[in-house]
């Protein structure tokens, strides 16, 4: 089990609740946590999760930082009303449409040292906004699609033509 912490002090005054099996945060109103972790991002490294709202904020969004102050360099936009942080690698959600998976190659947008995952949850019109997010994983291996029951490596197609992330 991992402890969330508030996060961009200042910011964070909504709540956070984690769910019995530990696979799922859900944070409401005003909420921005981190979860203490020591990661080195690489060029290979892979930030997989689920997320979901269900009433839309100002910013929901996940990313890394190495101390408590609000940096929106490494953080990834999913959903919100405001246009803020990392756009196009998983900012492609609609508020209310239930659990989507996210793949983000984040050594595309940054690299180095972080000890902070942090997750965003940004109502300051106070609308009783919602971010839920599960089974987080941050990895340097390449993912695997599985056809034809064999797991095969998800690999880039048309070199310089491939800016994305796969939604898996």
């Amino acid at each position: 089990a991992q402890d969330l912490s508030s996060y961009a002090l200042g910011q964070d005054f909504g709540d956070a609740t984690v769910s019995e099996g530990d696979t799922t945060v859900t944070l409401t109103n005003n909420a921005w946590k981190f979860i203490d972790v020591d990661t080195t991002v690489t060029a290979d490294t892979y930030l997989s999760f689920d997320f979901r709202s269900n009433v839309e904020g100002e910013i929901h969004g996940i990313g890394f930082d190495t101390n408590n102050t609000l940096s929106l360099n490494w953080l990834f936009q999913l959903d919100g009303a405001q246009t803020s942080g990392l756009q196009g690698a998983a900012s492609a959600y609609t508020t209310g449409t239930g659990w989507q998976s996210y793949l983000i190659k984040v050594g595309d947008y940054f690299q180095g040292d972080f000890d902070r995952l942090v997750l965003a949850m940004d109502d300051d019109a106070g609308v009783g906004a919602d971010s839920a997010f599960r089974n987080i994983t941050v990895e340097d291996v390449a993912p695997k699609v599985e056809v034809n029951g064999i797991a095969q490596d998800l690999s880039s197609y048309a070199l310089g033509q491939d800016f994305g992330d796969a939604t898996v």
